[in-house]
């Protein structure tokens, strides 16, 4: 992991980054047990620490795995394979409507089955996202 020895006491980076004590306690993304196509808790960039996961998080991981298992034997799919998909994607996005309790993202049952219907409401594939 990157780490600055020779930070300035009382500079910007000092006061703003984590510590290397601070970064050996992150663990990376990646190295979650789950994974999950939208992350189900807060990760850290390196510069801060992450809150711990809610019960709501919880909620929606559990209920995106519970998703995931139904939908990827009606597939005949490992659920990792399932996950990686556009089905996944579709099961994060139901499972955090229901456990929100809104419908903040547009997305129907029958896209995590079925790639076309997913294809249907997704974003077009000229937009250019960028994310800063």
């Amino acid at each position: 992991m990157w780490s600055d020895t020779n930070r300035s006491p009382g500079s910007r980076e000092e006061d703003a980054w984590l510590s290397d004590e601070q970064l050996r306690r992150c663990t990376p993304a990646e190295a979650e047990p789950f994974q999950a196509p939208v992350p189900t808790r807060m990760v850290s960039n390196g510069e801060y620490m992450p809150h711990p996961q809610t019960d709501q998080q919880k909620h929606v991981e559990h209920r995106v795995k519970e998703l995931a298992d139904e939908a990827s034997k009606k597939l005949g799919l490992t659920r990792r394979q399932f996950l990686a998909g556009t089905g996944g994607l579709a099961a994060s996005f139901l499972a955090m409507n229901e456990v929100f309790g809104q419908k903040f993202f547009n997305v129907n049952p029958v896209e995590m089955f079925e790639t076309a219907a997913y294809a249907e409401t997704a974003v077009p594939a000229d937009v250019f996202i960028f994310d800063d």
